[in-house]
């Protein structure tokens, strides 16, 4: 079974770029400076990926989620820094996570024996790796 469509270019250099230049300037002004980055490189790309698995990934479960919305397939980039000693506002990683999309009474009667169908999560950790 192929999973990934031919359509997915990759990440490109450009992607672990944003994330290298984010970990040494983690400011709203540099990110607002370069958000349009953002939105091409990771958003995008990882939309794409998103397209790309949504054939595959729906085989595997039919009701993953594969809406492709902040807070529910993308990880958000903004950190929640009110209870933190860190205050940089801005992750260092990003993640796409597939989850089955029932809710309530249906997905509580899923049999524990299918719950490994249940999720996926593809965590993307730029900001470790290091510039040659």
């Amino acid at each position: 079974m192929t999973i990934v469509s031919t359509n997915f270019p990759g990440f490109t250099a450009h992607s672990f770029r944003f994330f290298e230049e984010l970990a040494r300037n983690n400011q709203k002004a540099w990110f607002d400076a370069n958000r349009a980055r953002y939105d091409q490189h990771v958003l995008g790309t990882f939309r794409g990926l998103l397209e790309a698995l949504t054939p595959g990934v729906l085989k595997l479960n039919p009701h993953f989620e594969i809406g492709g919305k902040t807070n529910g397939d993308f990880s958000r980039i903004n950190r929640d820094i009110r209870f933190s000693k860190d205050k940089t506002p801005y992750k260092s990683n990003y993640y796409l996570y597939l989850y089955d999309g029932r809710s309530g009474k249906v997905h509580n009667q899923i049999p524990r024996a299918s719950w490994r169908r249940r999720q996926m999560l593809l965590r993307l950790r730029m900001a470790s790796i290091k510039s040659i």
